[in-house]
């Protein structure tokens, strides 16, 4: 017997509940209601022991979830993702209320070129739309905001939205507001593969492992839909060589499931490699972030501190992050273990300096076994001008975690080279 709690607003969860409670799962649901986000997360965290899983009604809690420092779950989790099936039935409940015609349409969660797409194939005439897309540090009161705002100065005349606390709120208003909900299917969907995540949790004894891929949108072409047929396919094929499955977070991102070992051994790795070296043949820039846990959350969350790893490249690049190491970029000279330990987080927070440039310079000093180093050649390591790293230098010499020395092995005329002994 499976327990699970469905979480989130209290339209959204009834609905959830209605739709699975005939299935033919083995499971005890729970009902959590609550229509800021805000209050679930801390819920959740606490109540993590008495679940088995958590099935989670849309993509705020999810995220305000990942961002929490305080969050790492060893119970697998899922969330309700809003599409076009979402957005096809919204416009239905849209089209008994109001025409069709000169809509002024705020809406937001689903993507913008899914809302056109939409309206082009049901010849849906907008005299004006206003997109407000997910963003991980905005609130749901300032996305409120922003739709009432739009609808004094007259900019919309509707609203369609995927929160339930923002429906409710302009209910009371007397704005024109829509839900957009989940479809059946999609309901169905996902909890499909909460069941399977909970089932390869206890299954298998070994770390899950989650591969994400990310397009750089600023390098895509105008033929999007050709990029990403052609990465499909790829992923589609490696989904198979590693025995796990593919799912499409958003518009330039794919999210791979299957068992850490799996995932890390020699071929699959080069199978990831092959992929970003044949995206890059095609000028597409793509990041891999690999992460491994207990849970996919945990994975997931793991991946996405590889992702941001990937960003400081500015080239296609893979890392590999667990709880205590962020490995990458993968099969370049420049690869690192960057440790995660408490040492360095105290003297990232003593010298006020990022996390991520302490963990660089400590992995360097292992990898090349070696504390001695020019600025020139820490400069090309931490991808940054010799004149940000001399910044950085003088911060860590004056809390004397470094000490400037004078290369005197050097031959001729001239000035002796500074060098730098870390002591960390």
């Amino acid at each position: 017997m499976m327990k699970i709690a469905i979480v989130g607003a209290e339209d959204s969860v009834n609905k959830t509940y209605n739709i699975l409670k005939n299935t033919n799962y083995n499971v005890t649901f729970f009902l959590k209601k609550e229509d800021q986000i805000k209050n679930t997360t801390k819920w959740i965290m606490q109540e993590e022991e008495n679940f088995d899983g958590f099935f989670l009604t849309g993509i705020g809690i999810y995220h305000s979830l990942l961002k929490c420092e305080q969050a790492s779950f060893n119970k697998p989790i899922a969330f309700l993702k809003r599409g076009a099936m979402s957005l096809i039935k919204t416009f239905w409940e849209l089209k008994k209320t109001m025409s069709l015609k000169n809509l002024k349409i705020g809406f937001d969660i689903v993507e913008e070129q899914t809302f056109i797409n939409i309206c082009n194939e049901f010849s849906i005439k907008l005299e004006n739309y206003y997109h407000q897309e997910y963003i991980f540090c905005k609130t749901e009161n300032a996305y409120l905001k922003n739709y009432v705002d739009m609808y004094k100065n007259k900019k919309i005349n509707c609203v369609l939205t995927s929160f339930g606390y923002i429906y409710k709120e302009l209910k009371k208003l007397n704005i024109p507001v829509f839900r957009i909900q989940a479809t059946n299917i999609e309901i169905e969907e996902e909890f499909k593969d909460l069941i399977y995540r909970i089932k390869l949790k206890r299954a298998e004894k070994n770390k899950i492992g989650v591969v994400i891929l990310k397009i750089n949108k600023n390098y895509m072409t105008t033929n999007i839909l050709e990029e990403r047929i052609f990465i499909e396919k790829m992923l589609i094929q490696y989904s198979k060589d590693i025995k796990g499955s593919v799912q499409s977070i958003s518009a330039d991102e794919y999210l791979l499931i299957s068992n850490t070992e799996l995932i890390k051994n020699d071929e699959s790795l080069q199978s990831l490699f092959d992929i970003i070296d044949l995206c890059a043949k095609k000028h597409i820039l793509v990041d891999i972030g690999i992460g491994e846990g207990s849970t996919v959350f945990n994975a997931e969350k793991n991946a996405r501190k590889s992702l941001s790893f990937c960003k400081k490249e500015m080239e296609n690049s893979i890392f590999i992050s667990s709880d205590n190491e962020i490995k990458g970029p993968l099969f370049k000279k420049k690869e690192l273990s960057l440790k995660i330990d408490n040492n360095l987080k105290q003297i990232s927070e003593n010298c006020k300096l990022n996390l991520s440039i302490i963990q660089t310079l400590n992995a360097l000093q292992e990898k090349e076994m070696d504390y001695f180093f020019t600025s020139y050649e820490l400069a090309k390591y931490l991808n940054i001008t010799e004149r940000s790293i001399n910044r950085i230098l003088k911060i860590l010499i004056e809390n004397n975690y470094v000490e400037e020395k004078k290369d005197t092995s050097k031959i001729g005329a001239g000035r002796p080279r500074r060098i730098f002994k870390f002591n960390f």
